[in-house]
């Protein structure tokens, strides 16, 4: 669909999200002009991905302000978000946990969730648990 040539440099730091999606996903592509094609644009890296304008923000969401730890994000006062894994089948290249997703990190440890659920435990406003990621259907049992 695309040549190594076109992609390479494209994912050379440790920023970078990973080029990967499903034979399903890549077989709705059209294959004679994947720069053209919209669904392609979805999972193909491009340069101006890379490329920042100074009104953008590398965290769109502000998620960093809200931050708990590393995986727990509470915004509201009744919710929490659990980023369970940096994980996902296709990497949307318009993601906008790029900080996070395709880090290589996979599921939280132990210790990890042990202070997760103590920060739970602490905060009885906490109604709900919202869990994302990366896909949180990409983990095992």
């Amino acid at each position: 669909m695309t040549s190594a040539s076109s992609l390479s440099g494209l994912q050379d730091d440790e920023h970078s999200l990973p080029c990967r999606t499903t034979s399903f996903y890549r077989a709705l592509a059209e294959t004679e002009d994947p720069a053209r094609d919209p669904i392609a644009a979805q999972f193909i890296p491009q340069a101006k991905e890379y490329h920042h304008e100074e009104h953008e923000s590398a965290d769109p969401l502000a998620d960093r302000r809200y931050l708990v730890s590393e995986r727990l994000i509470h915004r509201y006062p009744d919710r929490v978000l659990l980023l369970t894994t940096d994980t996902c089948a296709v990497y949307c290249r318009h993601c906008f946990r790029r900080h996070f997703t395709g880090g290589r990190q996979g599921a939280p440890s132990a210790q990890e969730m042990d202070k997760v659920l103590a920060y739970i435990c602490e905060n009885p406003g906490v109604q709900e648990i919202l869990l994302s990621g990366g896909d949180p259907l990409t983990l095992s049992d």
